[in-house]
């Protein structure tokens, strides 16, 4: 839909534009469209959890089908102040835990396209406004998001080095963590997980946790690192199965 409207030249070539744009700028393609993809994701998601898949990409199309979807909404009422995209920029940055680069980058990219869109297709004074509030917004979005992630990873890191040790806790993704424990039983490894989760809680913040284990004459680290991370979906999935707990935890 973007690359569509970016080119609006292209549809002067067609021997049906009118018919062709009277239907593709309509609300149904809009719901449809945006259901379709909804609903991909979805199956993707649920596929990624029988297979050792990355879930960084689920990640980007979830924000990137977002993304058109509060940038159209505002095209169909071209006179009229942007609300949902606006809305999207102060939430995207609090929505997952990027690294800071990356926040900057889709928020900017997203408010790039919407200006250049918003140019092409609103009134001038509903422009003028949604401009300068895209900005606004943007911005507010990039600083809460930068705020409440290190707030958060801070915190998880000092427990994290508490229990486990300086050299034997790593980061190795946005807000995921690596602890190692050698030569500990399991239940000493789950007392101090259980230990580490308590504190955490008393400090407002709740984080999913997966315990894997091998004997060092058989190790296979990318089993132990999948079967890690199984068991915290696991964990995740049961969080949020409780009722009184919402999506809205961190």
């Amino acid at each position: 839909m973007i690359v569509s409207a970016l080119i609006d030249s292209i549809k002067e070539l067609l021997p049906f534009s009118n018919t062709f744009s009277g239907w593709f700028y309509s609300g149904e393609v809009l719901y449809v469209s945006t259901g379709i993809s909804s609903l991909l994701l979805v199956l993707l998601t649920l596929l990624a959890k029988f297979r050792n898949w990355p879930t960084w990409p689920l990640v980007w199309l979830f924000s990137l089908l977002l993304s058109v979807y509060a940038i159209w909404t505002t095209l169909q009422n071209p006179s009229s102040q942007a609300t949902t995209v606006m809305v999207f920029m102060v939430l995207l940055p609090t929505m997952f835990v990027l690294a800071p680069w990356k926040q900057l980058v889709a928020i900017l990219l997203l408010v790039i396209i919407f200006n250049l869109l918003a140019w092409e297709y609103k009134t001038p004074a509903s422009y003028t406004a949604d401009s300068w509030n895209s900005v606004f917004f943007g911005t507010v979005g990039v600083i809460s998001g930068f705020y409440f992630d290190r707030v958060m990873l801070i915190a998880l890191a000092n427990e994290l080095v508490r229990y486990f040790g300086h050299e034997l806790s790593f980061r190795f993704g946005g807000d995921e963590f690596l602890a190692v424990a050698s030569d500990e039983s399991l239940p000493e490894v789950e007392k101090k997980c259980d230990q580490l989760l308590e504190n955490l809680q008393k400090q407002g913040f709740h984080v999913s946790l997966g315990i894997s284990q091998q004997r060092v004459d058989q190790l296979e680290l990318k089993q132990l690192l999948f079967e890690a991370d199984k068991a915290m979906r696991q964990a995740k999935e049961a969080y949020y199965q409780d009722t009184e707990h919402d999506r809205q935890a961190r």
